[in-house]
């Protein structure tokens, strides 16, 4: 009686401990927020944010100003 009351728990037990740390891995390696990847510069984020809606022509060229007064002090 491999699979009795006890025998369930022990199979969920070892389906667990194999399972949780393969989601754990593909969790962290997959969740990647593009906007934060290296080699983007704030410009590029603005004009991603831009193009997705995000923000607003006038918010765009608020935050392009402020970032090129910003980079020239």
């Amino acid at each position: 009686m491999m699979f009795g009351f006890g025998g369930i728990w022990m199979a969920l037990f070892w389906v667990a401990v194999l399972l949780i740390p393969i989601w754990l891995v593909w969790q962290f390696t997959t969740r990647r927020n593009t906007d934060q990847s290296i080699g983007t510069t704030p410009e590029e984020i603005a004009r991603r944010r831009y193009a997705r809606g995000e923000i607003g022509r006038e918010e765009l060229d608020r935050l392009l100003s402020d970032l090129h007064r910003y980079r020239s002090a």
